[in-house]
């Protein structure tokens, strides 16, 4: 504790470091990202419709339809991609009517472009928070690369509107959960429920998050050393929630007659309803006969050794970070949001074991 002269009053150290004024990377970071916007421009005519881009093109404008004043018969219509993608389908589809667009070179043409464009925000958040983790603008810039530039994903950024969406958002609300858990404030975690809330409709894997975050609010509010700070953990908390739930259901038209249909949506995606078998390490697999090394061989596959061998250092610092001081790593401190960043991958294998859910492809 700090004292000013002989009697001043004593003040709390700051858990989270402060943060740059001017962080020198903005200037590095944003350069690469106009770098990287010319040459998706340049290069997104080059790609063409994937086999199911016609469905989601379709999908998108009678989401649109439906919230516009359509009927429920159109559910018939959409089987399990009723599930996920309305907002960003949606929007899809608004922006190509608004422009006019009939020649379908450039309806794809504009979703590419659109896609690549959310990916690479995904990027820029990605390097923000490596800035704001480590304060180096060259850890900015390599963590920008790392995700804009993984030889798995930057031709998806352009054809594929699901997964790559749901990436570019989970990066995007890794930071405002950084931003939240620094500022403490409700506003920050009612903009970071709105994130989750759109995350989840892309993808009902983005609950994860959901759970994650309202379980360590929860863990401030019973660590809480007085009746308003337990009280402030709550209404953050509190806003959070209501940012998700409200976010989620207004994007979701599905959802608006019925919004228990979230656990039908998370009964029918554990299960996949695609049943085609995957050559792996030269045999069919089928669900639900999956081998148990079937996520780990793709994941070592699909990923530059690089970037996997940091992966595991990281992890190991995380938690070594952690176990070194368990009352920060407890607290709302840069440890615990250090082991947060570790559990979203390892909780999601968890989940995929115990739930024997449906794997196909390399997703």
């Amino acid at each position: 504790m700090a004292m000013a002269g002989g009697g001043g009053t004593a003040t709390a150290p700051r858990l989270w470091p402060p943060r740059p004024r001017t962080p020198p990377s903005r200037v590095l970071v944003g350069a690469a990202l106009l770098v990287l916007a010319i040459v998706g421009v340049a290069v997104a005519d080059r790609y063409g419709a994937t086999d199911d881009a016609y469905d989601h093109r379709l999908f998108g404008h009678e989401w649109l339809d439906y919230a516009l004043g359509g009927d429920e018969a159109v559910w018939g219509r959409f089987d399990h991609n009723r599930f996920y993608g309305a907002a960003f389908e949606m929007a899809l589809a608004l922006i190509e009517r608004a422009l006019g667009l009939e020649e379908s070179h450039d309806v794809f043409l504009m979703r590419h472009l659109l896609t690549h464009g959310v990916f690479l925000v995904g990027g820029g958040c990605a390097a923000l928070l490596a800035q704001r983790l480590f304060g180096s603008a060259w850890l900015a810039l390599f963590a920008l690369a790392a995700f804009t530039l993984h030889p798995r994903l930057y031709a998806h950024s352009f054809v594929n509107s699901k997964d790559l969406p749901f990436a570019a958002v989970f990066m995007v609300c890794l930071a405002l959960a950084h931003r939240a858990f620094k500022r403490d404030t409700a506003g920050a975690f009612a903009l970071l429920g709105v994130g989750v809330g759109v995350l989840t409709n892309q993808r009902v894997m983005g609950a994860l998050l959901f759970a994650l975050v309202a379980g360590l609010k929860l863990l401030d509010a019973a660590m809480a050393g007085s009746w308003a700070a337990r009280r402030r953990a709550l209404g953050a908390m509190a806003a959070f929630a209501a940012g998700g739930l409200c976010t989620l259901y207004a994007v979701w038209p599905y959802m608006w007659s019925d919004p228990a249909r979230l656990v039908e949506a998370f009964a029918v995606l554990s299960a996949h309803p695609s049943r085609e078998a995957t050559l792996f390490q030269g045999e069919l697999a089928p669900w639900p006969d999956i081998p148990a090394s079937y996520a780990p061989v793709w994941i070592a596959i699909t990923t530059p050794t690089l970037t996997l061998a940091l992966c595991a250092l990281g992890a190991a610092a995380a938690v070594g970070r952690a176990a070194s001081a368990p009352g920060a790593a407890a607290g709302n401190a840069p440890p615990r949001f250090g082991l947060l960043l570790v559990a979203c991958p390892l909780i999601t294998l968890v989940a995929i074991v115990m739930a024997d859910a449906n794997l196909y492809d390399d997703w």
